[in-house]
């Protein structure tokens, strides 16, 4: 597997310093694209696109947990109506949220890469233990893929923890987002848009349920 040296600069956090660093990365960076500094929990820094890939933002998940912990609360109460207003609430913010994730990505106006898999990272995650038996391990896809002529290399986020999900050869697709130069490996799904619906749906069933415990 073909690795390449990047240099970046960034402000750290902590010093508010600007820092120049060295990182070997299987991806191939163009010169002055944005990417996203991490420090991951061995202490250890890396480098990835500045892209948002998850379907819900940090923020989200907060106020999401947030109302969950008012769910259980409530029920725990004997707050019936209060707990059926909590659950619709989560619904509906969940529902909108994977709504809202659709059509952010769509108004990307994204172009389809068609990709392949030349490579697949293994990482160890745990190892075996009398309780649990077997070592742990999940896979990231290495992908080549072409843009404007140029052969670039990328190790997806993308992963799985099942040894044969992504095989050497295959085929993948990844998004090119022509505004930023910035390229995705999730584009807007029709799943998302109709996972969205089907919890606003829910939630609102769960909203006007609460009449019938008050009346």
């Amino acid at each position: 597997m073909n690795f390449y040296n990047v240099t970046v600069e960034y402000t750290d956090s902590a010093s508010h310093h600007k820092v120049r660093q060295s990182f070997k990365s299987p991806t191939e960076y163009a010169l002055s694209q944005p990417v996203r500094v991490y420090r991951g929990s061995d202490g250890r820094t890396g480098i990835t696109e500045k892209v948002e890939e998850d379907v819900f933002h940090p923020l989200t998940m907060m106020i999401l947990g947030a109302l969950l912990i008012l769910l259980a609360l409530f029920q725990n109460q004997g707050k019936e109506p209060y707990a059926m207003g909590a659950l619709s609430a989560s619904l509906l913010f969940a529902g909108g949220a994977l709504i809202w994730n659709y059509i952010k990505l769509r108004g990307l106006h994204m172009e389809t890469i068609e990709g392949t898999i030349t490579d697949v990272y293994t990482r160890q995650i745990s190892r075996g233990t009398k309780i649990l038996r077997g070592d742990r391990f999940t896979y990231y896809p290495i992908v080549r893929y072409e843009i404007d002529g140029k052969e670039s290399l990328r190790r997806c986020l993308i992963n799985s923890s099942g040894e044969k999900t992504f095989r050497r050869g295959d085929p993948m697709k990844l998004y090119y987002e022509p505004s930023t130069g910035a390229v995705r490996e999730k584009g807007a799904r029709p799943a998302v848009l109709a996972g969205g619906i089907i919890l606003i749906v829910i939630g609102i069933l769960a909203g006007l349920s609460i009449l019938s415990v008050i009346l």
